[in-house]
């Protein structure tokens, strides 16, 4: 269910010229999108912006994506929903939100830590 609201939020957002593709999304636009498929569906909207969020986070997370997080390297808002993360480019969802495609950029953009 979540996987299709999602999906079809991208396309409504391509559609009508707000982004070009999914990844633009999460380059800027990833709590508004987030709010967006949390007023269709109830889920919780998660983000980490500093070291302190990911200690919140209901996952595990490397000691590499707390040193991303921690140098500022990443800054995101995405979906926690029936025990996965999802985000514009993460319809399917992963198990840890160090895994979304946003984050695995950041991480690999600046080398792995």
């Amino acid at each position: 269910m979540i996987q299709q609201i999602i999906s079809d939020k991208v396309a409504d957002w391509i559609k009508t010229g707000e982004v070009r593709n999914a990844g633009e999304i999460n380059e800027g636009l990833c709590a508004d999108f987030a709010s967006a498929i949390a007023s269709q569906i109830q889920c919780m909207i998660t983000g980490v912006y500093d070291v302190e969020d990911v200690d919140l986070l209901p996952c595990e997370s490397s000691d590499s994506f707390k040193q991303a997080v921690s140098k500022d390297w990443i800054g995101h808002t995405a979906l926690f929903f029936d025990g996965l993360f999802y985000d514009s480019e993460s319809p399917l969802g992963v198990s840890k939100f160090e895994d979304l495609q946003v984050n695995q950029r950041a991480m690999n953009k600046r080398g792995k830590l």
